[in-house]
């Protein structure tokens, strides 16, 4: 089908961008109030707790529903020019130096960064704050890693207010994929975090077709996206965790994909083909900010998943000397090696577990997420 005489497919098309804010978010009231109320507490710092966690799956609206609460409260916030939001992405900001840099570049325009330790950068800031009196939000998205492997940043974070006035240390919002993380965390930053926290339940199939009818009616025009294109969406949402961020790429790149074929409608065949360089809990962004031996590493083990899905440390090491070899690139050692197995596990690139009977030995085996073989070789070989 091509295109009726000045029919376009898109009404609005960046009203589909991840970062857009829509006016209405549906069946999130609860969340809504509670963060509403820390937010507004935050932005005049006051109120009896500085920290805030939300949990939810991939594609949950985390991000979203924390960009509304802060458009949403505008107005009084343009008044207060002593409020600063600080939004730091945890999966790009991996280590507590490139944590304390971003702080401390987002509070002050003027000032040099290098040569200060993590340390060093976080105090400056406190400094800042005080010296300026701002109320700062920080906002770590993706912060499992950290819960993870580094839970004594988090915890010296949470406790800044016992060497400064309080007044000058900045309220925190955490975001976090894995709610079992709350059960293993230090016991003192689980009793500084109760009673702020709470977990986005996952949609029902209903709720989900409602939300991409409702997106659909903002960015496409009437007869360019059928209910049979909705409902394939909501389908593939619903089996990958509701994840609703996943459907949205999908109308996306399906709509550009018919535009640029000069078609009239969206059809199952634009949506099967985009499928393949998405992946429902995988960013496009957080891949090509890794680092080059880990994108090697994530290429290898693409290699080697053509024939197997489980792979051994010890294969897969030997697949990455050989990319590293064709490329006249120096491989990491075997400790390096492990704790880049480790990062990239606990980033969600790959899965590890160790194997179990029938086979010599303990060793650890290790295999890409479900599906998302063709997205990894579409984006590393580009």
């Amino acid at each position: 089908m091509v295109y009726k005489l000045n029919q376009k497919m898109f009404r609005n098309k960046n009203k589909l961008r991840l970062d857009y804010i829509p006016s209405q978010i549906f069946y999130r009231e609860l969340y809504i109030d509670k963060l509403l109320d820390f937010v507004e507490r935050a932005s005049l710092n006051f109120g009896d707790s500085k920290y805030f966690m939300i949990s939810g799956s991939s594609g949950s609206g985390k991000t979203m529903l924390i960009n509304y609460v802060i458009r949403k409260l505008e107005p009084k916030i343009d008044k207060l020019t002593s409020f600063k939001v600080v939004s730091i992405n945890c999966k790009h900001d991996r280590t507590p130096g490139m944590i304390s840099k971003t702080i401390l570049s987002k509070i002050s325009d003027n000032i040099s960064l290098k040569g200060y330790s993590s340390e060093e950068m976080l105090s400056k800031s406190l400094h800042i704050i005080k010296k300026n009196r701002l109320n700062v939000l920080i906002i770590m998205e993706n912060s499992d890693i950290f819960f993870k492997q580094n839970p004594q940043f988090i915890y010296k974070m949470m406790r800044l207010n016992e060497v400064f006035p309080r007044s000058s240390c900045p309220s925190i919002i955490f975001t976090v994929q894995n709610k079992e993380l709350l059960k293993k965390i230090d016991k003192e930053i689980f009793g500084i975090l109760v009673g702020n926290t709470f977990h986005m339940k996952e949609y029902n199939r209903e709720q989900i077709k409602n939300v991409l009818r409702y997106r659909s009616s903002e960015a496409f025009n009437y007869e360019s996206i059928s209910e049979k294109i909705i409902d394939i969406c909501v389908e593939k949402a619903y089996l990958n965790k509701s994840n609703i961020k996943y459907a949205i790429k999908l109308l996306l790149l399906s709509g550009t994909s018919a535009d640029k074929a000069k078609c009239s409608q969206i059809k199952e065949e634009h949506i099967q083909n985009v499928s393949l360089n998405i992946h429902p809990e995988l960013d496009e962004s957080d891949l090509n900010n890794l680092k080059l031996t880990e994108k090697m590493i994530l290429l290898a083990l693409t290699d080697l998943s053509e024939t197997t899905e489980f792979v051994s440390m010890g294969k897969l090491k030997s697949q990455y000397n050989e990319i590293c070899k064709k490329n006249s690139i120096k491989p990491i050692n075997h400790t390096w090696f492990w704790l880049t197995i480790r990062d990239l596990a606990d980033l969600g690139f790959i899965n590890k577990r160790l194997s179990g009977k029938g086979m010599r030995g303990r060793t650890t085996l290790i295999s890409l997420p479900e599906n998302s073989q063709s997205f990894f070789r579409n984006i590393l070989l580009i």
